[in-house]
């Protein structure tokens, strides 16, 4: 089978985010494209450099926040396009409506080394991005980085 490329993807989640903006005014799409770019480049860094694995890690980064902040967008509807199923399965590790609170998620995340590096670029990119009106979340933020790169090693 023919999965989409990673335009394609991009494609789709820019129009499931459309309309939606970030707290700081910008569309919502150029968030996943910023964790996008900080997982390729932990990728990079850390020597993962088969094209296969940066696609996904780059697809499942662009698609990471669909299926919570995206009204009607589930499993089942990103089966329905031909995604390579490994980032339909990352994704939803890394939907925080299948937590019942962000200590669970976290926890749950760090088991996959894949999930971890991308929560880490969100993370990542929230720190580096939060208007100081929300800096209320700075500390869970940098110690769910934190608890990413004990484990795994990403800086």
């Amino acid at each position: 089978m023919t999965y989409l490329n990673n335009n394609e993807v991009l494609q789709l989640a820019t129009k499931w985010h459309e309309g939606q903006k970030r707290k700081d005014g910008k569309d919502y799409i150029t968030h996943p494209i910023a964790v996008a770019e900080i997982t390729l480049t932990l990728a990079k860094k850390n020597y993962f450099c088969n094209n296969l694995f940066l696609d996904i890690l780059y697809q499942t980064a662009i698609l990471h926040d669909v299926m919570e902040d995206c009204e009607g967008v589930d499993k089942e509807l990103l089966s329905a396009y031909p995604i390579d199923p490994n980032v339909i399965i990352l994704t939803d590790i890394l939907n925080k409506n299948n937590y019942d609170n962000y200590k669970s998620m976290i926890a749950a995340i760090s088991k996959n080394y894949i999930a971890s590096m991308i929560k880490y670029a969100d993370l990542t990119h929230n720190l580096s991005d939060l208007p100081s009106k929300f800096r209320d979340k700075t500390d869970k933020y940098m110690l769910s980085k934190y608890i990413l790169n004990s484990k795994w090693g990403f800086e």
